[in-house]
């Protein structure tokens, strides 16, 4: 179970669905501000990718963000329409663009999702990590 936690983490953090998605905000919206913490390296990336639909999730990202890490708390903005989202992120602490694993494909680096959910031997259910986005809104998730 913890193998198929871990190739659904890379495929959607490390893979095609970011390949898939827009990197384009929409030019009206609202500011979802993102608060980031938990890293323990000011260095690397922090890959962010947004889901806007339950058919969608862990299959292709709505949008996503790569933004260098400089602190060990990280503060980035994301223009989007008014709708229901889940955001899902990793810290790529060594820049190399994917989630490290080591022995049993657990995750190396660290993770998190909105509403800092957590599933049970696989990643959050849609319902459990979404979010409405209604207005202007800041969300924090901490990595683990």
């Amino acid at each position: 179970m913890k193998q198929i936690f871990v190739a659904t983490l890379l495929l959607l953090l490390g893979g095609s669905s970011l390949l898939l998605a827009s990197t384009e905000e929409p030019k009206k919206g609202h500011q979802l501000r993102l608060e980031v913490d938990g890293m323990t390296e000011a260095k690397g990336n922090l890959l962010i990718a947004i889901f806007d639909k339950e058919e969608n999730y862990l299959v292709k990202a709505y949008t996503y963000r790569s933004v260098p890490v400089d602190s060990l708390v990280k503060h980035t903005e994301i223009t989007l329409p008014e709708g229901r989202y889940v955001v899902s992120l990793f810290h790529d602490a060594n820049g190399n663009n994917q989630l490290d694993t080591g022995e049993y494909g657990i995750p190396l680096e660290k993770y998190g999702f909105s509403n800092n959910a957590r599933g049970e031997m696989g990643p959050p259910s849609f319902k459990d990590a979404s979010f409405v986005l209604k207005a202007n809104q800041t969300i924090y998730i901490t990595v683990n």
